[in-house]
Formats: structure tokens, sequence, C-alpha cells
């Protein structure tokens, strides 16, 4: 009896621990040496973080509750998560493809009545973070703007730490 209630209770974790998907996706974007400000239009929170590097990196990571791995993919290909960026002289605009993300929404057999085909909506439940990489030649002046170090900046900034 106890092999059996062991049994179920694993069985049962593993079919809860399945029903979450993650993914983490890469960009990259290239600072030629004329970009002096970037400019920042990111769907939700993000954090910044400094690394040495002459590239913005922004890393994406997704969960997803609820839904298969094809409904993860479709929105990862329909570009719900991506970046782009269009450089106007020395200012690189940078911003969410998708500024309005919809709730995800799956249609599932009711639980509830096993006997019956009835379809109901659920909605899935997603948590998306990202981290945007700036390189260390780059200040934040607040969440949407990063302006660039020239010398004299730098070097205050070095004798400062």
């Amino acid at each position: 009896m106890k092999k059996a209630l062991l049994l179920a209770f694993c069985l049962n974790f593993v079919q809860i621990a399945s029903a979450q998907l993650e993914k983490v996706l890469h960009q990259t974007f290239e600072l030629s040496d004329s970009i002096t400000s970037v400019s920042l239009n990111i769907y939700g929170d993000y954090e910044f973080q400094k690394w040495s590097s002459n590239t913005i990196m922004v890393e994406t990571s997704i969960e997803l509750y609820d839904a298969s791995p094809s409904i993860l993919n479709h929105f990862v290909k329909k570009g719900r998560y991506d970046l782009v960026f269009a450089a106007k002289g020395a200012m690189l605009n940078l911003d969410s493809k998708d500024l309005e993300r919809t709730a995800i929404k799956t249609r599932v057999k009711n639980k509830k009545n096993k006997n019956s085909d009835e379809i109901e909506t659920k909605q899935c439940f997603e948590i998306v973070k990202v981290r945007v990489f700036i390189p260390d030649s780059f200040l934040v002046v607040d969440r949407t703007m990063l302006n660039k170090i020239v010398a004299e900046e730098e070097a205050t900034a070095t004798s400062n730490e």
C-alpha cells in the first residue's frame, strides 16, 4: 500500500513538473564607435548588468505554465519576445517588437466532466525575466537611456571606485 501511494505521488509530481516550460533567448546588438546613446523601450521589467564587450546582449528567460511546447515555440517564432533596433546618427533605439503582450490562452477539454466533449479556454501563466548586458563603456542614465562614457567621465568613474 505504501509503495502504491509513493508511486502515485511520484507520478503526480512528474505531471505537475512537466506543466512548466522554460526557454532562454539571447539577442545581441553591435554598437559602432559612433553610437553615444541608447534609448530603450522594452516591455515589462528588466535589469542591467555590465559586461566587458562592445555589444548589448539581451537575455530573455521565459517560463510558461499550462501550455504545450508548440504554443511556446509559436510565440517565440512570432517574435513575442524579440527586440528590434534602429540607429539614427549617434543614437541607437532598442524596442520590444511586441509592446502589448496579450495573455496566452489555450483551449482544453473540460476535466471536470470526463464524459463531456466540452472545450474550455484557459489562460496560461507566463513569467518573463529580461537582463540587459551593457558594455562597461556605457552608463545607465535611467531605465530608458544609456550614455557612452567619454574620456573625462571615465577617469572620474575610475577614480571614484
